[in-house]
């Protein structure tokens, strides 16, 4: 049985291992499934993954809700990708073949036309890839996701409409020799 987020950190918050557990796997795939996003790289996701949950640890006998635990640990969770890349000092680049074969393998995979979609996020600033993969990818509202970024809701709205017109424009220029 899975308990609610509040009742779930104030059991660890009083040394309830179990609790930890539960919470770790409910959140577990949605965490791993961001981290991919962000790196295209399925060994990286999973470390990333670790290592977000590593500071979660550190940090939730301290946590006060605010909100949504979601929201928080989802600013861990990019907090986690972005020290990965400046760390690195790399460019994110995209093993197509292992993103194409997890695209294939996701349960809900759309059409051939939707999973080129998602390849083509690679290819947008990391500021409007986020916003994208939040709202359509973690079901997150405009307003859940500025939390999350510290921005403001029209921040959020103007970087997912100039995103999905940079998808667009890259869909339609990809495919217009066909």
């Amino acid at each position: 049985m899975i308990f609610d987020d509040q009742i779930l950190i104030k059991r660890i918050q009083n040394g309830d291992k179990e609790s930890l557990g539960q919470l770790i796997e409910k959140y577990y795939g949605d965490v791993f499934s961001l981290c991919f996003y962000k790196t295209k790289d399925r060994h990286l996701a999973e470390d990333l993954t670790q290592e977000t949950f590593v500071r979660l640890i550190d940090h939730i006998y301290s946590f006060k809700p605010k909100g949504k635990f979601r929201n928080y640990l989802y600013t861990i969770t990019l907090n986690v990708c972005r020290d990965e890349f400046k760390k690195q000092n790399r460019n994110q680049e995209v093993d197509i073949e292992e993103f194409q074969n997890y695209l294939y393998l996701k349960e809900d995979s759309g059409s051939e036309d939707e999973q080129m979609i998602e390849m083509y996020l690679d290819q947008l600033p990391d500021y409007q890839k986020d916003v994208i993969i939040l709202h359509y990818y973690q079901d997150l509202k405009l307003r859940e996701i500025a939390g999350i970024l510290n921005v403001s809701e029209s921040t959020v709205k103007s970087r997912l409409y100039q995103g999905l017109n940079k998808l667009r424009k890259i869909y339609e220029e990809e495919n217009k020799n066909e």
